[in-house]
């Protein structure tokens, strides 16, 4: 089970897999998300560093997000098919039951 902080990160590579496709970007390449530094400032800036962290880690050990770990963070992170999976049916692929998600989540969190 994933907790509300780990949900919205998720939710949030979603979203931006989904731009990147919209924008002509290959479904392998719009999964990748870079290092731990490179991601948070991008997506994320928001969110307390190390609460992101902590959260990508939760999302590779659950299956939904392939993450190479590195010096305290991770080196390298990419969306699996579990984690687009999980995001197709919490938001019966509907681009704007995914931003009312995101929405309500940070309310909670932020």
């Amino acid at each position: 089970m994933l907790t509300n902080e780990t949900k919205l990160v998720l939710l949030q590579f979603y979203k931006v897999y989904l731009d990147r496709i919209e924008d002509g970007e290959s479904q392998y390449s719009a999964t990748y998300f870079g290092t731990d530094e490179e991601s948070f400032d991008n997506y994320f800036l928001g969110m307390d560093f190390d609460s992101y962290v902590s959260s990508v880690l939760q999302l590779g050990s659950h299956g939904y997000a392939t993450v190479a770990t590195g010096d305290g963070g991770f080196a390298e992170m990419a969306l699996s098919n579990e984690g687009i999976a999980y995001c197709e049916n919490e938001t019966s692929k509907n681009y704007s039951l995914l931003l009312k998600a995101i929405s309500d989540l940070k309310k909670l969190i932020i």
